[in-house]
């Protein structure tokens, strides 16, 4: 008996009408915050997050 189940699902779906995350979503423009961030490499040539989803996880911490 096979018990593994995979389902998809999106941010839309888990995130209810009236949630911040959809109201910051609406009224900022991430892309041209991240623009104006400087996010220093990492000298070991480590790949890190992106800084868009850097920027956004950071505004999001403080709501």
């Amino acid at each position: 008996m096979n018990t593994a189940q995979v389902e998809m699902v999106s941010i839309d779906q888990l995130v209810s009408q009236n949630h911040t995350y959809r109201k910051m979503k609406k009224h900022l423009d991430f892309e041209r915050i991240t623009k104006s961030v400087t996010i220093k490499e990492s000298e070991a040539g480590a790949i890190g997050f992106g800084k868009t989803r850097l920027v956004t996880c950071l505004i999001y911490s403080l709501c």
